[in-house]
């Protein structure tokens, strides 16, 4: 049985993990300039509410309250520094060009999703070495 390391690697999950909340960073900031900050933020949530009942219905069939505590475990660490994150985006008017106060702002908010992209590497890499045990059982 081969381990957890020689699957992936911490670097790796790294790599992976910025460059997707990069494209979505991006995908999203397309959006807001062409529908609104506010219109997209409310879509947004509706979806993300959606496939939150959905993750916590299927972990629950599978895994039983253990599967919702490990769900809640897995994505309140850095999702919430991603909420915070966007809210604070909103709020401070991100998306409109110019003072040195933007600026500023601008490199707050990369800080906050930055510490979110290290959190959710930290726990996908321990929630992929449980999910490896339950695949390789």
């Amino acid at each position: 049985m081969s381990g957890f390391k020689d699957v992936v690697g911490h670097k790796d999950i790294i790599q992976y993990i910025l460059i997707h909340r990069i494209k979505h960073f991006l995908f999203v900031l397309i959006l807001i300039k062409a529908f609104g900050a506010q219109n997209i933020f409310n879509i947004f949530t509706v979806i993300c509410g959606g496939v939150l009942g959905l993750m916590i219905s299927v972990q629950t069939y599978y895994l039983g309250f253990k599967g919702l505590i490990i769900l809640m475990s897995y994505i309140m660490p850095h999702y919430i520094l991603y909420y915070t994150a966007i809210c604070y985006a909103m709020k401070k008017r991100l998306l409109h060009s110019g003072s040195d106060e933007n600026i500023k702002n601008l490199i707050s908010f990369c800080i906050i999703f930055a510490f979110g992209v290290i959190l959710e590497c930290s726990f996908m890499t321990f929630f992929l070495k449980i999910f490896h045990q339950y695949m390789v059982t």
